[in-house]
């Protein structure tokens, strides 16, 4: 299960699943290919309302498992999904986001925009340079800007993360102070930037953008120092968690 959000007539319920459920565990509609779905859900269950979506039916029996069920994905042995979230947002909608992997490897988030009765209402669209966390936190819309962090245990740092779904972009693309444009502001952002201020190595176009923290059109020793004050911020709420 990946999340649960609530608009004025529903809920919208998330995760992956296999589209062919069987009850029996060794029945051969087993398939272990996991989609990306949402399942939206009336809040009064008197109500009846236009919900978009199919049945998933139990292909051994014909019982109907769950309605109004919406699939996102068509995964396969190469592309995959994973960390599924989803948030409300203003206008009776909601946001469903997933990671995208390829051959096993992160590739992308990817996110579609729908109504509450499940409706699509934007294509798929991508991000790029961020992920999203493996637990069942999920991120903080305020308008139409999401924001949401993910703890790197290995590196001892918190990443914050934050989209604006109005202009939509397809990356946090410059996240600052990633200037290695890994995704992640890490220790080896700040070695570039000293080896940079050193002389020692160039940045292209998207990196300087990424070096600029004082957003004053300059990358200089302020710049290092403000890096280096969030790298010190971020270790020490990751040894609060």
């Amino acid at each position: 299960m990946g999340g649960i959000a609530v608009n004025s007539e529903t809920y919208a319920i998330v995760g992956k699943s296999e589209r062919f459920y069987a009850s029996n565990h060794y029945a051969e509609y087993r398939t272990g290919i996991y989609d990306v779905f949402v399942r939206i859900v009336a809040r009064d269950p008197e109500d009846s309302l236009p919900l978009a979506g199919v049945d998933r039916v139990d292909e051994l029996t014909g019982n109907v498992a769950d309605k109004n069920v919406i699939w996102l994905t068509e995964c396969d042995d190469v592309t995959k999904a994973g960390s599924v979230k989803v948030v409300s947002l203003r206008g009776n909608r909601y946001c469903v986001l997933w990671e995208t992997f390829k051959n096993n490897s992160f590739d992308h988030i990817s996110y579609v925009i729908i109504d509450q009765y499940g409706n699509q209402l934007q294509n798929e669209t991508s991000i790029f340079n961020a992920r999203l966390s493996d637990t069942s936190i999920q991120p903080i819309v305020q308008d139409e800007i999401l924001t949401w962090a993910v703890a790197d245990k290995y590196d001892g740092i918190i990443n914050w993360y934050t989209v604006d779904l109005n202009q939509k972009i397809t990356a946090s693309s410059r996240i600052i102070g990633d200037i290695n444009l890994d995704g992640a502001v890490t220790v080896s952002d700040a070695v570039i930037l000293q080896k940079y201020l050193l002389c020692s190595c160039t940045l292209k176009e998207e990196q300087c953008e990424a070096a600029d923290l004082m957003e004053d059109g300059n990358i200089n020793i302020f710049d290092l120092a403000v890096l280096k004050c969030i790298l010190l911020q971020s270790t020490e709420k990751l040894k609060g968690i």
